[in-house]
Formats: C-alpha cells, sequence, structure tokens
C-alpha cells in the first residue's frame, strides 16, 4: 500500500522541483525517508480471540497502522487489547525484518461473580470442583466460566452437591441451596430411669431424654451406679426418628 502511497508524493515533488525548486530541496529528504521505511519496514498482523474492542501495536518508532494491519521497523513492541469480560492483554513481541508477521493471541475471561444463598442461613463452606472456594461477607465467589461441581458443606446439614453452568465474564449469577438435616431425632428410656447416655464417648444426658443424633454408625453408651454398663450400636440416618426400646440395666453383682 505504501508504495502506491509514495507516487502520488513522488510525482507531487517533481511538479514542484519544475516551478519550486526550493520546495523540491525541502521535500527530498521526506521522500527518501518514507522510502527507506517501507523497504525495510515489516508487515505485521494482530489477531486477538474474542475479536478486541480496542487494540494497539506501539513502540518506538511508532508503527504505521493500514486498516488491519500495521508497517514497523525491525524491534520490540506492546499489544495491547482490551474486551468486557476478560482480561487486559499486555504482551512485548520481537518484530523482525522480512516479509509478513502474525501474531495470535486469546484473551482469558474472568471469573463470574456467583452469590451462594443457603437455606437455612448458616456458616457454610463452598467447594468448587473438590477444591475449597473462598466467598466473600455476602456469599459472592469468583469462579471460573464453564462446567463446575459445586458443592456446599456446614456442621450439621447434609452436604449439597450441583452441577452448574458458570456464566463468568465478570457477570454476577445467583444460586440457592436449601440444606437438609443431617441428623435424627432420638427418643431414649431405661429401666432403671436415670442411666448416663453417651454417644461415641460424648455425654449426652440421663435418660429419659431427647437428643438429635448426626447420621452415621452410632456407640451408644448406658451407665448408671451399682450396674452394669450397656453398649449398643445403631445405624442413624437423617431424617428419620430413632426410638431405641426400653434399655434395661442388669445390677452390677448380677442379682435381682
Amino acid at each position: 500500500a505504501l508504495p502506491i502511497l509514495l507516487i502520488p508524493l513522488g510525482r507531487l515533488l517533481l511538479a514542484s522541483a519544475r516551478s519550486r525548486p526550493e520546495l523540491s530541496r525541502a521535500l527530498l529528504p521526506l521522500l527518501v525517508l518514507a522510502a527507506a521505511f517501507v523497504l525495510i519496514a515489516t508487515p505485521v498482523g494482530v489477531r486477538v480471540t474474542p475479536a478486541a474492542a480496542q487494540l494497539a501495536l506501539r513502540g518506538f518508532p511508532p508503527p504505521l497502522r493500514l486498516g488491519e494491519r500495521w508497517l514497523a521497523l525491525p524491534g520490540r513492541y506492546n499489544v495491547t487489547a482490551a474486551y468486557t469480560g476478560y482480561r487486559p492483554l499486555q504482551q512485548s513481541v520481537d518484530i523482525p525484518l522480512g516479509g509478513f508477521t502474525e501474531f495470535d493471541f486469546q484473551l482469558q475471561a474472568l471469573p463470574g461473580r456467583v452469590g451462594i444463598a443457603v437455606d437455612p442461613d448458616v456458616p457454610f463452606d463452598l467447594f468448587v470442583d473438590e477444591v475449597r472456594q473462598e466467598t466473600d461477607d455476602d456469599g459472592v465467589a469468583l469462579i471460573d466460566r464453564g462446567r463446575h461441581r459445586l458443592r456446599v458443606e456446614t456442621a450439621r446439614y447434609l452436604p449439597e452437591t450441583r452441577d452448574v453452568d458458570i456464566v463468568g465474564l465478570d457477570q454476577s449469577q445467583q444460586l440457592a441451596f436449601t440444606l437438609k438435616p443431617g441428623w435424627a431425632e432420638l427418643s431414649i428410656a431405661s429401666q432403671p430411669a436415670g442411666a448416663r447416655v453417651s454417644i461415641d464417648g460424648e455425654p449426652i444426658g440421663v435418660t429419659p431424654l431427647q437428643a438429635q443424633v448426626m447420621q452415621g454408625l452410632r456407640s451408644f453408651e448406658f451407665s448408671l451406679p451399682a450396674h452394669q454398663t450397656l453398649t449398643l450400636q445403631r445405624e442413624v440416618i437423617a431424617g428419620t426418628a430413632l426410638q431405641l426400646d426400653t434399655v434395661r440395666l442388669q445390677p452390677a453383682d448380677g442379682r435381682l
């Protein structure tokens, strides 16, 4: 393109030489510099995905932009690109001497701002693809664009897992998790009454009693002075009431 542009300039120089020799002498260095630039400069293409709203090639001497390409002297230049929802690009490139040179860049999408709400409103831990993810005071987590497996864990509720397509691109997205209790309602009575009850070694009270017991295989221990200690194992299922039959404790000496 530039050699074509130099033709009118040459014609202008020739015409001025005939009419005004002093103007010709002033324009001659400019024409020589322009011709030298064209001979030395490298055609450069920069392609960014997605198409950047703002794209620039900067350096010294400044490159000349012609449509979607540049002409630049050999050397180091900086490519900058920006597009909404993506991280800004700043990359140094070395432009060689020679034929057409093209650079390809992929902009990195910003994470999405994902708000996590749990019902009931209790403290929780968020895991994204099995990795613990920080949330801010408003329950917002920064999660990369794409499909992810999210899991919410709390102290006393069952874990809640969901596969979610995260929009990303710095956009806000809201997710709601309804938590289910991780315990069962337990009723215990003993004969005689007043026995101390421990579950997995932790005292919970004396019989008769009602308590909330977390799900899983649990070990129940009943102890009463002058009586033999009794240990039972029961499977506790969250959300299913558990009522133990009246536990009968035998006298320690074996006499009725």
